[in-house]
């Protein structure tokens, strides 16, 4: 039982990181980055996020992919401890 626990807390850990990384995403998203003119390595990555967010016209179906992977983690355990 605490085999399935542990691993439970571990996948919730991903999935509450995965949240945080769409909620980090569509805050980058909110910021103009017209005057945006960084050398930095990261720069690219940060323009790519940028557009590929703005695409995105809801966060919805970002977010309901992440609470219905939290709901088959949470039926997984149950079932194994059945």
């Amino acid at each position: 039982m605490l085999t399935i626990s542990s691993r439970f807390a571990m996948e919730m850990d991903r999935v509450i990181a995965s949240a945080e990384l769409t909620q980090a995403a569509f805050e980058i998203a909110k910021h103009d980055l017209s005057g945006f003119r960084s050398k930095h390595d990261v720069a690219p990555s940060v323009k790519t996020v940028h557009q590929k967010v703005q695409l995105v016209q809801s966060n919805m179906p970002i977010l309901d992919g992440i609470y219905l992977s939290a709901c088959a983690q949470f039926e997984l355990v149950v079932r194994e401890l059945i």
